[in-house]
């Protein structure tokens, strides 16, 4: 509140809702779109007295990172960055969990300082440090050899009695958390005769990221139809629908949208973080002349704003942050 990023009317509401709902404070704030996930670890990192660090691939020693088992890493949210003057830095974004802290200081043998980051900035490079396209690329294989070209009507109903580790369900998993790690604001999975093109929208670019042999696309499809309540027999017309996921320290909602093409059905799905939703406009990006021009405008009672842009440009943040 003292950096003047919430009201104390908002950190008063916050606390109500944190003391109903059993939870913390700053995970209110993510939720009610008060905060985005920066400002809340700056605000954490100013409390503990201890460093906020803006994280980049850059930041990252290999040799370091790979120190504990990755399990280990994603479980505590944390990622180790370099060995400095004997100490191991670790990037994190709950600091105060001592658990975390013991079992690194025991596996790595190093004494451990931990800095702090945004929970998405830790979820994105960690994904680039760890590969997580790698794990796709092995959970491709493994699911390829369980479902051959002529079971592919099967494998959609198979998938769901099978235990939540079977293969298909950990690929749809795994693509959906890669998309969020590397801040896709949309997924889509476009059949192309032999293969199910995945592609991933990133900065208002759609960039193609892998491909599903066709034994799995029957499967993938089902899987995002299952979890957003469409109808896995109806191939023939478009649905929408949507679910949402848990993520780290947040919850991602997504939207789903099936549409038929002569080779299989086309899914497109739009990933919307509400805990990084930015409600200041001060924090969009405008400059000190623009900001006033458009709070001149949109203060009037009367007259109409229109607000264009690519997918993923930021038209429904600056929507929110207007009404905010």
């Amino acid at each position: 509140m003292s950096s003047g990023v919430i009201t104390g009317k908002q950190l008063e509401e916050a606390y109500r809702l944190g003391r109903r709902q059993r939870q913390g404070v700053g995970k209110v704030l993510l939720t009610l779109g008060y905060v985005g996930q920066s400002d809340l670890a700056r605000a954490i990192a100013v409390r503990l007295g201890l460093e906020f660090v803006e994280l980049n691939l850059d930041d990252v020693d290999p040799e370091a990172a790979g120190l504990v088992d990755k399990k280990l890493l994603r479980r505590y949210g944390m990622l180790p960055l370099r060995v400095e003057g004997g100490r191991l830095v670790v990037a994190m974004k709950d600091p105060t969990n001592l658990h975390a802290l013991e079992d690194l200081e025991m596996l790595s043998g190093y004494p451990v300082s931990p800095v702090v980051v945004a929970g998405n900035d830790l979820r994105r490079v960690f994904g680039r440090v760890f590969g997580e396209g790698d794990e796709v690329a092995e959970l491709l294989g493994e699911a390829s050899t369980e479902a051959p070209v002529e079971d592919r009507e099967d494998v959609e109903l198979r998938e769901f009695r099978e235990a939540s580790g079977a293969p298909t369900v950990r690929l749809v998993g795994s693509i959906l958390r890669r998309a969020a790690g590397d801040g896709a604001s949309d997924v889509h999975l476009e059949p192309r005769g032999g293969e199910l093109v995945v592609r991933f929208r990133v900065d208002g670019v759609l960039r193609e990221v892998m491909s599903v042999p066709p034994a799995l696309q029957g499967g993938v499809v089902a899987r995002l139809k299952v979890l957003a309540s469409l109808d896995i027999a109806e191939r023939r017309l478009p649905q929408d629908g949507r679910f949402s996921a848990t993520l780290d320290e947040g919850k991602l909602d997504l939207r789903v949208s099936t549409l038929p093409t002569t080779h299989g059905e086309k899914v497109v799905l739009r990933l919307l973080d509400n805990a990084d939703i930015h409600t200041d406009l001060r924090g969009l990006g405008f400059s000190r002349g623009m900001l006033q021009q458009y709070e001149a405008v949109f203060r009037r009672p009367y007259g109409t704003i229109l607000v264009t842009g690519p997918t993923g440009s930021g038209k429904s943040t600056t929507l929110y942050a207007t009404l905010g």
